[in-house]
C-alpha cells in the first residue's frame, strides 16, 4: 500500500507520532516545511516533497504558521486564511499525485486534510483526515472552517481522532459517528523500559511538554512550589521550551528555586527517555487557552506511563482517557494548582504508592496506548480506505 502523508513541517521535535506514522507504513512525505537538519535518518521514509519555497516561508499566511492562526485572522480578517491552502501549494500537491498515484493519503490535520482532499476527489486517490488539537478546539472559533467541514466529513474516506473528548467535538460538528475512529498516537512501549527509580526518595517530578500557555506551565510551577515548601526535598525537570521559558526562568529565580528546578531546554528523544527513566512522577497542568485550544492525547504523558511513573495531570483533552484517578495517577481540574500540589504531596510522601501506580500505568499503556498496537489499527483504517478507492488498491 503506497501511503502519502501531509505534514506541516518535517520532522517536528514536538510530533513525534507524525515521524513514527511515516515510518511505520514507509511513506512518502508531503510537508509545507522540510528540515533536513534535524532528520537524523531516512530509514522507512519515502520520497519528501515541500510545499514551500525557503523564500516563502516568511510570507506569514500559510497554514504552516498555524500556531499563530489567531493572530493572522485576526490581523487579515480572513479567518479562511490559517487553513486553506494557497495556489502554489495546491499546484505543487496536484503534481505529486499525478507522478506519484499514492493508494492513500493520510493528511495529519484537519486544514492539511482541506487542502489537499479536491485534488485527491479528481484522481480516485482516497484521504483518511487525521485531528490532533488546535483543529477541534481553536479553529473550531471560525465560522468558515466549520463552515468547510461537513463536506470533508461527507468525503474523506475515513477521520481519525486521538481522543474521546475530541470525538464527541466533531461528532457535534457534523461527523458520522460510523466514519470516526478514535485511535491516541501513545508510546512505543517496546523502546521504554520499565523504570526502577519511581519508588526513590526524594520524589522527583518531571514534566515534558512544549512551554506555551495551553500546557499549564504556571500551574505546574505554582503546585510544585507549594509542594516544595511543604517537602524541601522534593525536584523538578522541566523538559522543553517556548515563549513561557523567561516568565517560569524569572519565576524559579524570584522564589528561590534553582536549586529544586531544572530546566533543561528542548531535547532530543533518548534525552527523553533518559530522563523519564530517572524520575519518580509525571506533571502536566494542560488547560484550554485563550484561543480555545484543547489539549489533544500528549506523546509525553503516554512515554511515562510506558516508563512506569504515575502521573498527575488536569481533566483536559484526552489525558483523562489515559490517566484513571487513583489508579495510575491522579486528576485535578484546569489551573487548580492547590489541588494539583495536593496530589503531588501524596506521592512524594508515598513510594509505594508510586510503584503500584506505576506498574497499573505500565499496564494502562500496553492495552490502550500503545503505539505498536495503534499503528496497526490506523494500517486497518488505511487499507479499508485504500480498498474503496479504485483500481491501484489492487496493489495491496
Amino acid at each position: 500500500m503506497k501511503t502519502a502523508v501531509i505534514a506541516f513541517n518535517f520532522p517536528e521535535l514536538s510530533e513525534t507520532f507524525v515521524l513514527r506514522h511515516i515510518q511505520a507504513f514507509s511513506a512518502d512525505v508531503i510537508c509545507q516545511e522540510f528540515r533536513p537538519k534535524l532528520l537524523t535518518s531516512r530509514e522507512g521514509i519515502g520520497n519528501i516533497e515541500h510545499l514551500s519555497e525557503p523564500r516563502e516561508l516568511h510570507k506569514g499566511i500559510i497554514p504552516r504558521l498555524i500556531s499563530r492562526a489567531c493572530w493572522h485572522a485576526k490581523r487579515l480578517a480572513r479567518p479562511d486564511s490559517v487553513f486553506a491552502w494557497d495556489r502554489d501549494m495546491r499546484l505543487l500537491w496536484t503534481r505529486y499525485l499525478d507522478s506519484y498515484r499514492p493508494d492513500v493519503v493520510l493528511a495529519e490535520f484537519a486544514p492539511n486534510a482541506l487542502g489537499a482532499l479536491p485534488a485527491s476527489l479528481e484522481r480516485g486517490i482516497p484521504l483518511v483526515a487525521h485531528f490532533h488539537g488546535y483543529d477541534a478546539s481553536t479553529l473550531m472559533r471560525f465560522a468558515a472552517y466549520r463552515r468547510a467541514l461537513p463536506r470533508m466529513f461527507q468525503e474523506a474516506a475515513a477521520i481519525i481522532c486521538v481522543s474521546t473528548q475530541m470525538r464527541d467535538v466533531l461528532v457535534s460538528a457534523g461527523c458520522s459517528a460510523e466514519k470516526l475512529h478514535v485511535i491516541p498516537c501513545g508510546a512505543p512501549v517496546s523502546e521504554f523500559k520499565f523504570s526502577d527509580r519511581t519508588g526513590s526518595q526524594p520524589c522527583r517530578f518531571i514534566a515534558v511538554s512544549r512551554l506555551v500557555p495551553g500546557k499549564g506551565t504556571m500551574t505546574t510551577l505554582r503546585a510544585f512550589h507549594l509542594t516544595h515548601l511543604n517537602r524541601p526535598g522534593v525536584r523538578l525537570i522541566v523538559a522543553g521550551d517556548g515563549p513561557m521559558r523567561r516568565e517560569m526562568t524569572s519565576y524559579v529565580r524570584k522564589h528561590s528555586l534553582d536549586r529544586a528546578v531544572s530546566m533543561v531546554g528542548a531535547v532530543p528523544n533518548r534525552e527523553v527517555r533518559r530522563l523519564l527513566a530517572t524520575s519518580s512522577a509525571f506533571v502536566q497542568a494542560s488547560l484550554r487557552d485563550k484561543n480555545g485550544a484543547v489539549e489533544g492525547a500528549p506523546v509525553a504523558l503516554a512515554e511515562a506511563l510506558a516508563t512506569g511513573l504515575p502521573a498527575v495531570v488536569s481533566r483536559c483533552g484526552g489525558m483523562a482517557d489515559l490517566v484513571a484517578e487513583g489508579c495510575n495517577g491522579f486528576l485535578f481540574e484546569q489551573g487548580d494548582w492547590r489541588m494539583m500540589a495536593e496530589r503531588m504531596l501524596h506521592l512524594a510522601d508515598d513510594p509505594a504508592l508510586r510503584l503500584r501506580m506505576g506498574r497499573a500505568a505500565r499496564e494502562r499503556i500496553e492495552e490502550a496506548g500503545s503505539t505498536e498496537k495503534n499503528i496497526e489499527v490506523l494500517r486497518a483504517v488505511l487499507r479499508q480506505a485504500a480498498a474503496c478507492g479504485g483500481p491501484q488498491a489492487s496493489r495491496i
